[in-house]
């Protein structure tokens, strides 16, 4: 019997992309959940908000549209993407209804738009997905 395993799969950079993408994945969810819970506490009409900086690599949480209460850099391995991976951060448009880049939650917790926010790095693609009509944010791995 001959065991055969890909390379790729195991070399120490995929594995180093994959696990950057994976913290990165579950730090925004996290970051995003916690907008989402400050805006249902504090129960603010204009709720909180989170914008993304595709061309800087990061994104930032305001308690107010003004005030930044956290601002957070990606690991240098991630980087936002489009859907297929085709345009670097430079390019990225992130969609949350009519507006780019930012996704504000209202007092009840639901985002005023859902959207998709896509990460790579290296050969390795994950998704976040924040739902409208419930506010989930769900992580998916991209095949």
């Amino acid at each position: 019997m001959t065991l055969i395993i890909s390379a790729a799969l195991f070399t120490p950079g995929a594995q180093t992309d994959k696990r950057a993408l994976y913290k990165a994945c579950l730090q925004m969810q996290a970051d995003i959940r916690e907008a989402q819970r400050r805006a249902v506490l504090e129960g603010k009409k204009t709720g909180y908000a989170v914008s993304f900086w595709p061309t800087t690599n990061s994104y930032k949480l305001y308690a107010t549209m003004s005030k930044v209460d956290k601002s957070v850099e990606l690991d240098s391995n991630v980087s936002f993407t489009n859907s297929v991976g085709t345009l670097d951060n430079i390019n990225v448009v992130i969609k949350f209804g009519n507006k780019d880049n930012i996704l504000v939650f209202e007092a009840n917790g639901r985002p005023e738009a859902g959207g998709t926010i896509y990460l790579k790095a290296g050969r390795f693609w994950q998704e976040i997905t924040v739902e409208v009509t419930s506010g989930r944010v769900e992580i998916k791995e991209m095949k």
